[in-house]
């Protein structure tokens, strides 16, 4: 009954996340992930560079994308039911550690607005499985301790392991595992740190990999470079802060202000832990223990993000809700051991109260994540000088075509911070749908200094060369990002536009082969490799990819339409066949709802390839009247044409459809 209330707690405290969609870097992690959409699958995941975002995560993803595709309230509920083992296993944990009131500090840490961030944010599965492994790790190592039977060390093992391999961030296991012991045995022991080296192990490499993986990802350009003092009062700043933030979860927002207060007052503070610690490692009380166990956990599981390493988030903010996921597991486990020295029934009022008003906390926090505007909306509101959050609206309403307002928030972002490549890359965006392919070029070159590595940037450039008519400096810039991409297909796309513009078949057609042989259902490549096929008069060949076209694109009435007319016009009696156009021209003109006056046109001459010309002389008519009405001249003349071979029961072959002699 304890356990099913807790999961009811949960459930109620997170029930808006069933209205949340996908948020901020969930395109790159799940939405837009070709390991999990596509093109690359499973084995890429941990093979390839995309294992770098914790490929065991990642390959829960591709294996919800195929149960599910990509419906968010899933995802959701996922993280949610995993936030909820979460809690039960904290519980047994704390009462493996024979911590008093296990129950309401794994009660208390489940609901506390903090954990919003982290379960209602679909990519932070990273958190929510890899705190599966985190706590089946201790249960595991808690238990042999206990009974010394080799099952429970081989699963700590396999538990650390997967563990690391969801979030680099518990490769503070050895020291977390190494303080359970101290904490249950109440000494110190040599023989639990040699137990621990193959943990130490997998953190060491696990550790490397997150370091190195931190640059791929652009953590550490320079607006990260700090001195060791700098750092050093960094991590006395997150460990207040966090505190006060489960102390006083007001107000929570995505991105907080990088600095709170003077770095001389948090540098102080880093040196007043450190003494506290060691006063408290003096002292023999059990209070004065179960603070230092509370002091160490908490710190030892801020390591990774305390900012004496650089990581990708300290670019925004040196704080982050979701960082202190595992950490305020401690804290929490102290105030319900602590509430447990109370008499029974204030206890009883206290939690009750604490859950209530926690869970209530959380519920109202968590509809900050049902979308991108409510979450960048309040972030900017709490924290106007969040110039991610600026550049993120500004990106929302340049997909929206607003493009007046998504001027002045990227305008914004670039005040609060000039060195700033996603905004000078959105801006370089921006004035491409404005038709400025200078201003274009102006602000993607800005946004390729600041991020060489970066591929958005490097595409927005080629993109703006490409409008602009430097063809050749625009096909250099897709080489380059191909060699550091292979598979961006949109690259591929621009490149074949390139070469088609710049007359050289050749290089288009290789680029769009290119293109197809990464994703064959590219209807839009199919169309263009058909059309260019077509011009060559390599009409078989044209005529499969006029077919692969009409399957894969979601409106193929141009395909059908211009497959129709081949199948009807063509001089190659092996390849013309007037029933199947007649086929697929009806069913493009009706796609087109009678509208598309080519559409019109290969009707009336598909039916008139059938032998039926007076319903063709009648379809040839009526798209006539169509084009006059629409001031078509060309196609005026063109149907004009039609109807006089019509009307003399001429068989209409396209001369420019005679096929090239192999």
């Amino acid at each position: 009954m304890a356990a099913v209330l807790m999961v009811l707690l949960i459930a109620a405290a997170y029930e808006r996340v069933r209205l949340a969609g996908f948020i901020w870097d969930d395109d790159m992690h799940l939405t837009q992930n070709p390991c999990v959409v596509g093109p690359l699958g499973f084995a890429e995941i941990w093979t390839t560079p995309h294992a770098r975002i914790g490929p065991l995560t990642i390959t829960g993803f591709w294996l919800e994308h195929r149960l599910w595709g990509l419906n968010p309230l899933f995802f959701h509920l996922v993280n949610v039911a995993l936030h909820a083992v979460n809690a039960l296993l904290l519980w047994r944990v704390l009462g493996a550690l024979r911590v008093p009131g296990a129950w309401l500090g794994a009660a208390l840490w489940a609901l506390h607005p903090v954990q919003a961030e982290t379960v209602a944010w679909v990519t932070e599965l990273k958190n929510t499985l890899s705190g599966c492994f985190y706590l089946t790790c201790v249960l595991c190592w808690a238990h042999w301790l206990r009974t010394r039977q080799r099952w429970c060390y081989a699963g700590m093992l396999a538990a650390a392991l997967l563990a690391m391999a969801a979030k680099s961030s518990t490769v503070v296991l050895p020291g977390v595992l190494a303080l359970c012991a101290w904490w249950l045995e109440r000494r110190w022991s040599w023989k639990n740190v040699l137990q621990l080296a193959p943990v130490a192990i997998f953190s060491i490499a696990s550790a490397a990999l997150a370091i190195y993986t931190q640059s791929l990802e652009g953590g550490l350009d320079l607006m990260t470079h700090r001195s060791l003092a700098e750092r050093i009062a960094t991590a006395g700043e997150v460990i207040a802060f966090d505190l006060w933030k489960l102390l006083w979860p007001h107000p929570l927002m995505f991105v907080y202000p990088r600095w709170l207060g003077g770095q001389e007052a948090w540098f102080a503070f880093a040196a007043i832990i450190i003494a506290l610690t060691f006063l408290l490692w003096r002292q023999r009380s059990d209070k004065a223990r179960a603070l230092l166990m509370t002091l160490a956990c908490f710190i030892t599981a801020l390591l990774p993000v305390m900012g004496l390493v650089d990581h990708y988030f300290i670019r925004y903010s040196f704080f982050g809700d979701h960082f202190q996921y595992l950490a305020s597991m401690a804290p929490a486990a102290l105030v319900g051991a602590w509430l447990m020295r109370l008499p029974r029934m204030p206890a009883a009022g206290v939690a009750a109260l604490l859950i209530a008003l926690l869970g209530g906390l959380t519920w109202r926090h968590s509809q900050i994540f049902e979308s991108q505007d409510a979450l960048w909306q309040d972030t900017v509101a709490k924290n106007p000088d969040a110039w991610m959050a600026w550049n993120n609206l500004g990106e929302l309403h340049l997909h929206r075509g607003a493009l007046q307002l998504a001027r002045e928030h990227l305008e914004r972002s670039l005040a609060l911070h000039a060195d700033n490549h996603e905004a000078h890359n959105n801006l370089a965006a921006l004035h491409l749908k404005d038709g400025r392919a200078g201003l274009a070029m102006q602000h993607a070159r800005r946004a390729v200094e600041l991020d060489a590595a970066g591929l958005e940037a490097r595409h927005t450039l080629a993109a703006a060369l490409f409008r602009n008519g430097d063809l050749d400096e625009a096909a250099q810039e897709c080489e380059a990002l191909l060699r550091l991409d292979s598979g961006a297909q949109r690259t591929l796309t621009l490149l074949a536009a390139i070469w088609q513009k710049a007359g050289r078949a050749a290089e288009c057609e290789k680029a769009l082969r290119r293109l197809l042989a990464l994703d064959d259902h590219q209807g839009d490549a199919h169309f263009n490799l058909a059309q260019l096929l077509r011009h060559h008069r390599r009409v078989k060949e044209a005529v499969r990819h006029y077919e692969k076209a009409a399957e894969h694109q979601p409106q193929p009435v141009l395909a059908l339409t211009n497959l129709a007319w081949v199948l009807a016009t063509c001089p190659d009696a092996s390849i013309r066949d007037p029933k199947r156009a007649l086929e697929l021209a009806t069913r493009a003109d009706q796609l087109a709802q009678g509208h598309d006056l080519l559409a019109k046109r290969s009707l009336a001459v598909a039916l008139a390839a059938t032998g039926d010309f007076e319903a063709a002389l009648k379809a040839a008519t009526s798209a006539l009247e169509a084009a006059r009405a629409s001031s078509n001249a060309e196609l005026v003349a063109a149907f004009s044409g039609d109807i006089e071979m019509i009307r003399q029961k001429i068989q209409l072959l396209d001369p420019d459809l005679e096929p090239v002699k192999q």
